[in-house]
């Protein structure tokens, strides 16, 4: 049996590999999805990318959902309503 899954899709505060603009501040945190993976003892699947857009946010996500099985966990951080995305390439 195949182990469950989070699948956690958003912006850049679902980001693994966020990095702040800010220079002095080193990111040697775990961001939620991987939090939240760890306390309910799921594997993670982490589409979060900087930039994002709802719109982004939500077509990626729609672009894995053929991966979620029964009792696999969705959470999605949406962005602010009047986003845009400020990205060239979506990943």
């Amino acid at each position: 049996m195949a182990k469950k899954i989070l699948l956690a899709s958003g912006c850049s505060y679902t980001d693994t590999h966020y990095r702040s603009n800010d220079p002095t501040i080193k990111r040697d945190w775990e961001m939620w999805p991987e939090l939240m993976a760890k306390e309910l003892g799921l594997e993670k699947m982490n589409l979060g990318y900087p930039g994002f857009s709802n719109y982004r946010i939500f077509n990626r996500f729609a672009a894995n959902s053929h991966r979620i099985e029964k009792d696999d966990v969705v959470i999605i951080e949406w962005s602010r309503m009047e986003r845009f995305d400020i990205i060239s390439k979506a990943n």
